[in-house]
């Protein structure tokens, strides 16, 4: 499934191969098998890494809408 991330988002990638790891992960789509098949657009969250990333799914893929950083951020200096 193609993943796209929001202006956003975009912003917000500031991990080196964070891009790459979302990726990864969303391609599979991720969201509920029983969601799956539904012509309704659905946002999900998940906890990943240090941030709570957003997405949303639709008829054409997966777009990162937002990366909001942890409070308390395991990969901060």
């Amino acid at each position: 499934m193609p993943v796209r991330f929001s202006p956003q988002a975009e912003q917000q990638r500031a991990v080196p191969h964070l891009e790459r790891f979302i990726r990864e992960v969303l391609a599979p789509d991720p969201s509920p098998a029983y969601r799956k098949g539904e012509a309704q657009t659905r946002d999900y969250a998940v906890w990943l890494l240090d941030f709570n990333m957003r997405w949303r799914v639709d008829e054409t893929g997966t777009e990162v809408i937002a990366l909001d950083p942890c409070e308390n951020a395991l990969l901060s200096p």
